[in-house]
């Protein structure tokens, strides 16, 4: 089963929640794993098709 990033975020739980990304296409993404970090460098650790959750210290 597939899961999109457009259909995460109509989820309650993240209503309020704000989505930065550098590609407009990203809505239709397909989301493989959600990786949670507060963390200056956290990006290295990305694979790709990651949902990141974060305090905003990113």
């Amino acid at each position: 089963m597939e899961l999109r990033l457009e259909e995460l975020l109509s989820c309650k739980f993240l209503s309020e929640s704000k989505f930065l990304t550098a590609d407009k296409n990203s809505y239709d993404a397909v989301v493989k794993s959600v990786a949670i970090m507060d963390t200056l460098n956290g990006h290295h650790y990305l694979k790709g098709h990651e949902m990141v959750l974060t305090s905003g210290y990113f």
